[in-house]
């Protein structure tokens, strides 16, 4: 099985080839993006995959029933692996900097998100034996793009995960693809492209 390691991240090259310009991620074409600093420092890319839907739907008001006696601002959630899980909590916290005009055109300022990384089940407490994540450290936060991180827009990102390691691995490949973004509103268009 092919798997997405941190030296693929180093092989490829992304950039928006078109934008509307109503994206506060990517607002215009030309940006280049470094696929190993796309996503937040030294994150799995499996770990942020699993924890986009509960970012995503923390950010926009959802609470989870099995959570509302708990915490009802957080999930907790682990990655995919078949043993020695790692286990993380998606947190929103309102926004202490929050931007009023900047609300009225982003709903999604109203919370911070976090992803914090809370235990390994099975041995020790870090991935270092899974892909080589080396960040990958209990007690270890990383917030959850909103638009004020230069990083990918993490719903691009989710929407490209899927073909992105196929991109890396494949044979027929011609070295360049391209993938839409999620949003119909901003008809943004990005390329990968291996180095």
């Amino acid at each position: 099985m092919n798997l997405l390691y941190p030296k693929d991240l180093n092989s490829i090259k992304l950039k928006v080839v078109n934008s509307n310009g109503k994206c506060h991620y990517h607002p215009a074409a030309g940006q280049e993006i470094n696929l190993k600093e796309s996503l937040p420092k030294g994150m799995c890319p499996y770990i942020y995959v699993a924890a986009y839907p509960y970012a995503l739907s923390l950010l926009y008001d959802a609470e989870f029933s099995w959570r509302k006696k708990a915490d009802k601002d957080s999930v907790i959630a682990q990655c995919l692996r078949p043993k020695n899980q790692m286990v993380f909590m998606v947190k929103r916290i309102a926004n202490p900097n929050i931007d009023k005009e900047r609300l009225k055109k982003f709903e999604e300022e109203r919370y911070k998100i976090f992803i914090k990384l809370l235990e390994k089940n099975g041995v020790g407490n870090d991935c270092s034996d899974c892909l080589g994540y080396e960040n990958m450290i209990v007690g270890k936060e990383f917030e959850f793009n909103r638009g004020d991180l230069p990083e990918i827009c993490p719903a691009a990102f989710n929407q490209m995960f899927p073909y992105l390691i196929e991109f890396i691995y494949s044979k027929e490949s011609s070295g360049v693809a391209q993938y839409a973004c999620p949003d119909p509103k901003t008809n943004i268009i990005f390329e990968m492209s291996k180095l």
